[in-house]
């Protein structure tokens, strides 16, 4: 909804009663949008989010961010993903596809030290590749750096 604010006042963000209010850069229009209902936890929803909190620290070598990030550009360029995926975006895919190839690897508790020791094909986005986690472009062969 199209919010109008009184005394001159351009710009207005925050929350009042059920709605709240922000600016959009995009349509320059200061908006109003019902606050959302508070949805009662489940235990699919904290298994999701010990998941997604034990992938974000799994990643400890920059070298293995950088091959993601130039694997993501090689994607784009082939037209495999659309350009506004990212890196992390990518290998969250490939480490819920390693799930479903590897039942029994629980994602909430993965370590590094494990992908290493089990020699897991997430280990480098080359093995990722060649397992067939994710899709095989021209140029992954250099992508050997170590999770």
């Amino acid at each position: 909804m199209k919010v109008e604010l009184k005394y001159n006042q351009k710009y207005y963000s925050g929350r009042l009663d059920d709605l709240i209010y922000y600016f959009h850069p995009g349509l320059g229009k200061m908006l109003a949008r019902k606050r959302p209902l508070r949805m009662p936890g489940s235990a699919a929803k904290e298994r999701f989010g010990a998941v997604s909190r034990n992938l974000k620290d799994l990643i400890q070598n920059p070298d293995y961010k950088t091959d993601l990030k130039i694997y993501s550009e090689l994607l784009k360029e082939a037209e495999l993903i659309s350009r506004g995926a990212s890196w992390y975006q990518l290998f969250t895919k490939l480490m819920w596809k390693m799930q479903e190839l590897l039942p029994e690897l629980d994602l909430a508790s993965l370590s590094r030290q494990d992908i290493l020791d089990q020699s897991l094909p997430c280990r480098s986005v080359k093995h990722a590749v060649e397992s067939g986690l994710v899709a095989m472009v021209e140029g992954y062969q250099r992508l050997n750096n170590l999770i």
